[in-house]
């Protein structure tokens, strides 16, 4: 029995990590756009997926999702090698 509840508590783990995706890449990103760290950035950034990946701790394909759902939601635009941020404060606030 306790078998069957570990299994079923570690896979809602599971579902909550990827339901979770979003808003883990959300203020990440966000933090990126830093005035004092990024002098002229303006609203781009160069980095690639992969990079992204490290620092928030999920795979790139991960985070190539969740870029997808900022841009669908249209706070980001993922463009060649980076992306343009269209709402940076609806972004660092971004709950999903």
């Amino acid at each position: 029995m306790s078998a069957r509840i570990s299994s079923s508590s570690s896979r809602h783990g599971e579902i909550d990590r990827l339901s979770d995706l979003d808003p883990r890449v959300a203020p990440n990103l966000a933090a990126l756009f830093h005035p004092s760290l990024y002098p002229g950035a303006g609203s781009s950034l160069r980095f690639t997926q992969l990079e992204l990946a490290y620092l928030v701790g999920l795979s790139r394909q991960r985070v190539n999702k969740a870029l997808r759902v900022l841009q669908k939601r249209r706070l980001i635009r993922i463009e060649y090698g980076g992306v343009r941020v269209l709402e940076l404060d609806a972004l660092r606030h971004y709950r999903g």
